[in-house]
């Protein structure tokens, strides 16, 4: 008993050391963590607000979004096989090109390519045609003006005996995506 008196003060400062290491430090570390906590809901809470203060507004842009989308499906084509839409495009371009009186000398579909960031599926076509100058300006004036885009990625023209007061006879080799919507956007 008198070691203990004679250690008096030094235990006493273990015993404090003790009792803030595993009763004071745990309580402020559980402070710091709720702190952290609620700071992280009350951003959550201001930008729950701000979605709500906003609502009409996100409201009028997701149905003028959305109007644009239906504009714009208008002029692409609706999903279905790749090779149903190849054949059905082969057949137009194949009967606008007899409407047209031209000749087409070769006609390939290249590979289908999934633009998995647009929702779209890009299909090329690959033809070379020819006949008088007339006639093909006609045509290419009427190929651009139908309702489904079609996207010229290469339009080489190739004129020959041409004289004043005529535009000769062309050659066009031409290749032309068409894009389909996916599946999952209908």
């Amino acid at each position: 008993m008198n070691e203990l008196k004679k250690y008096q003060f030094e235990l006493s400062i273990i015993l404090v050391l003790a009792i803030l290491k595993f009763l004071v430090v745990p309580v402020l570390q559980w402070q710091d963590q709720t702190v952290e906590q609620t700071q992280l809901l009350q951003t959550r809470l201001s930008k729950a607000k701000s979605l709500l203060a906003s609502k009409e507004q996100l409201a009028s842009r997701s149905s003028q979004i959305n109007e644009r989308l239906e504009q714009l499906k208008a002029h692409i084509y609706e999903p279905e096989s790749a090779q149903q839409l190849k054949l059905s495009i082969q057949k137009q371009v194949e009967k606008m090109l007899q409407n047209y009186d031209l000749n087409a000398s070769s006609l390939g579909w290249q590979n289908v390519i999934d633009l998995e960031q647009a929702s779209l599926t890009k299909i090329q076509l690959e033809y070379t045609f020819s006949g008088s100058g007339q006639d093909t300006i006609a045509y290419l004036l009427k190929l651009s003006s139908q309702p489904k885009w079609a996207d010229y990625e290469s339009l080489n023209v190739n004129v020959r005996r041409q004289k004043p007061g005529r535009l000769g006879r062309m050659t066009v080799r031409s290749r032309v995506a068409f894009y389909m919507l996916n599946e999952e956007v209908k």
